[in-house]
C-alpha cells in the first residue's frame, strides 16, 4: 500500500541532490543510475533512464512507483500494473478452481473487490495493448 513519506521530489531538491544520477549517467551505467533516482523518490527520471535499460528494469521501476504512490488494489494500480507487464498471472490450470487462491485477485488489497470489480473490469478491458494476450 501507500507509506506515509512524501513520494515527490521536495520542491526545494536541487540539482545536487541528483549529481550521483548524473555521474552514473556519464560512466554509462544506467542500471545504478535507476537505482539512485529510486532512492530519491524521482520516479519520473527512473522510468525515463528505465526506458532504455532491460525491460526487468523498467518493469520493477514502474512496479516500484505503483506500490510506494498508487493506492494498492485501485483500478488505477492494477491499469498500471497491466501496462508495465506487471500483472503476473499463474497457469489457466491453477485458475479453475478460485479456492486456490493464486491469483493476485486473492490478495488483500483486492479484499474489496466486490465493490469495484466493475471498476476494474472496465479499467482492464479499456486498456488492453495489442499485443496482451492475458
Amino acid at each position: 500500500g501507500k507509506s506515509t513519506q512524501p513520494h515527490a521530489p521536495s520542491i526545494q531538491s536541487t540539482n545536487s541532490d541528483l549529481r550521483d544520477v548524473q555521474d552514473l549517467l556519464l560512466r554509462g551505467d544506467r542500471d545504478r543510475a535507476v537505482v539512485e533516482a529510486l532512492r530519491e523518490k524521482n520516479y519520473a527520471l527512473a522510468l525515463i533512464i528505465a526506458s532504455v535499460c532491460d525491460d526487468d528494469i523498467y518493469q520493477m521501476v514502474a512496479r516500484q512507483f505503483a506500490d510506494d504512490v498508487l493506492s494498492a488494489g485501485s483500478p488505477l494500480y492494477t491499469t498500471t500494473l497491466l501496462l508495465t507487464d506487471n500483472l503476473h498471472l499463474p497457469p489457466k490450470e491453477q485458475l479453475r478452481d478460485p479456492k486456490h487462491g493464486l491469483s493476485f485477485w486473492c490478495e488483500d488489497p483486492y479484499e474489496d473487490l466486490y465493490t469495484n470489480w466493475t471498476q476494474q473490469l472496465a479499467t482492464i478491458l479499456s486498456n488492453k495493448r495489442a499485443n496482451y494476450t492475458k
